[in-house]
């Protein structure tokens, strides 16, 4: 329960639920993908298939260390699970293009397993029609 204090305003309840933490480390990234490494991060970056890091003074006080945004993570889940059903970088990065902002909105409404689904209905959907137009062609 809430108290209040000497100005009627309430005070924030204290628990012990983990903070969401708002920015990853390359290592945490990696560790949701099951050991994908740095240099795959640097590769994705300098593609620009995610944003670059922004680099900050490691906690313990010595070097520093990239750090993401935590969507950053949805979206390597989905790079990951579309480069194991076969998709090159270039596709990937012309699906999603590099406008960070429409990203961060939309893994803010779905999850890499729907957009993976959705992108392979998509892809099942364009060879079927070039199949039907190859084969439509044919027959002329």
């Amino acid at each position: 329960m809430r108290s209040k204090s000497a100005t009627n305003k309430p005070e924030p309840e204290s628990n012990n639920m983990a903070k969401i933490p708002t920015t990853l480390t390359a290592t945490e990234i990696r560790e949701a993908l099951n050991g994908i490494t740095s240099k795959t991060l640097t590769r994705w970056y300098q593609q620009k298939l995610i944003p670059p890091p922004t680099k900050q003074q490691k906690a313990e006080g010595r070097g520093r260390e990239a750090r993401w945004d935590a969507w950053v993570k949805q979206h390597c889940i989905t790079i990951h699970a579309l480069t194991e059903k076969g998709y090159t970088l270039a596709d990937i990065g012309a699906f999603f293009g590099s406008n960070w902002i429409i990203l961060y909105d939309l893994y803010q409404r779905t999850t890499p397993t729907m957009l993976v689904s959705l992108i392979d209905d998509e892809a099942r959907q364009h060879r079927n029609r070039v199949r039907d137009t190859i084969v439509s062609i044919a027959r002329r």
